[in-house]
């Protein structure tokens, strides 16, 4: 799959919002040295009126397709569980549509289970 410049540059933009910040993660996954995915999370903290509470919260995952099922999806996940416990993370949250069977199926596999519903409506 080739990327268009624009793309490109809105991914380069994601990134350096997050590369390099105290409270952010950017993980990379590398096959052969060639990168094959990708897993961006951040550092969150509840209000005090809900616990107060600091949570980590991931993001995007991403794993180029011919990759999938390989276990470098699990393995961004696992090393992030790291980053976030380092820094006093209690849980790990996410979004995942709900359309993406594929993606509920992966996060189910690694302990997952639904919190919320985010609804929406085209006006």
């Amino acid at each position: 799959m080739r990327l268009g410049p624009a793309v490109i540059a809105d991914g380069r933009e994601f990134f350096d919002e997050h590369i390099g910040k105290r409270n952010r993660l950017c993980l990379v996954a590398e096959e052969s040295g060639t990168p094959i995915g990708f897993l961006v999370g951040t550092l969150r903290q509840r209000s005090p009126a809900f616990g107060g509470w600091r949570y980590g919260h991931v993001y995007d995952l991403y794993v180029q397709d011919p990759s999938r099922g390989r276990g470098a999806g699990a393995a961004l996940v696992l090393e992030a569980f790291r980053w976030f416990r380092k820094h006093r993370a209690r849980r790990v949250q996410l979004q995942v549509r709900a359309r993406n069977t594929l993606g509920i199926d992966f996060w189910k596999r690694l302990g997952f289970s639904t919190l919320a519903l985010t609804m929406e409506r085209s006006i």
